[in-house]
């Protein structure tokens, strides 16, 4: 699970820079770090063997916002080792 957190956080910090560099609006980069959220709680649930509604529940519970109307994760709300 460690490492699947490095490699999301390693994603969310790639995603940042390719946006300010494409000059991408901030709200196109929240969508796409909502997505990859939404896509990492989907496949943790698969691998775990957990009802995939649950971990989105529980993600969007502890990080959600609203985005265009919606509620979608948000991953800057980490708490690592906190």
């Amino acid at each position: 699970m460690a490492a699947q957190l490095r490699f999301l956080c390693k994603t969310f910090v790639a995603l940042s820079i390719w946006g300010a560099i494409a000059g991408l609006p901030a709200r196109a980069m929240d969508l796409a770090t909502a997505v990859i959220c939404e896509e990492a709680a989907a496949e943790a649930a698969r691998v775990h063997d957990i009802p995939p509604d649950i971990l989105l529940g529980l993600t969007l519970t502890e990080t959600g916002r609203n985005l265009g109307g919606r509620l979608r994760p948000w991953p800057w709300a980490i708490n690592h080792a906190g």
